[in-house]
This record gives C-alpha cells, sequence and structure tokens, in this order.
C-alpha cells in the first residue's frame, strides 16, 4: 500500500514554496556535457532544470504521479520519467551520474 499524498494542488505549492539549488551542485568533474544526468525523486524539478543545463540529456524519475506534470511544464528538454529508487526506468550502464537531492522514502510496515 502506497502512502496517499495531500488533496489539492500541493504539487504546485510545493514546486513555487522550495528554494533553489546553487548551480554548483550539477557539477561533477570530468564529465563532459555529452553525458547522461539522471535524477531520482525529481520533484520540483529544481534540480532537474540545472542538470538539464549541464547534461545534454538528463533523465529525471519521480514516483509522485501528481509532481510529473510540473516537472513536464518547467523542464521540456528532460526525459521524464514516473519511478522510484527501487525500480529505476533507465537501462543498466545508461546514466553517467546519478543525483538525488531532498528525496525521502516513506517508511512502510511489512
Amino acid at each position: 500500500m502506497q502512502p496517499e499524498p495531500p488533496a489539492g494542488h500541493w504539487h504546485d505549492d510545493y514546486e513555487r514554496g522550495r528554494p533553489g539549488w546553487p548551480v554548483e551542485v550539477a557539477g561533477v568533474d570530468g564529465l563532459p556535457p555529452s553525458a547522461t544526468g539522471l535524477e531520482l525523486g525529481a520533484g520540483t524539478v529544481k534540480l532537474t532544470r540545472l542538470l538539464v543545463g549541464r547534461f545534454d540529456r538528463v533523465v529525471a524519475v519521480e514516483p509522485t504521479a501528481g509532481m510529473l506534470a510540473p516537472l513536464r511544464r518547467t523542464s521540456p528538454a528532460a526525459d521524464i520519467r514516473q519511478g522510484s529508487a527501487e525500480g529505476i526506468p533507465v537501462e543498466t550502464a545508461s546514466v553517467d551520474a546519478g543525483y538525488a537531492a531532498e528525496s525521502f522514502l516513506a517508511a512502510h510496515r511489512w
């Protein structure tokens, strides 16, 4: 059973209310602009926007369906996919750098 997010347009409020990231967090020494970056838990797309400015190809993975629309709207150059860290929807060895900024996993009792 997955946790149920709050009702309404919380994802838009979350995007507006979260601070941005400094451009330095997107830098990885030795990786050329032609590299592929992956962000897990892309959420508000704040980091994804920086990665799109750094890498030719960016895959942004987000588990929450409600966050996909803001991701697509604010960062159309990224390859937006629904998924989770437990099942990353990319081919093995297809990315050069991975990022996870303020992502969290809801605790479950099994």
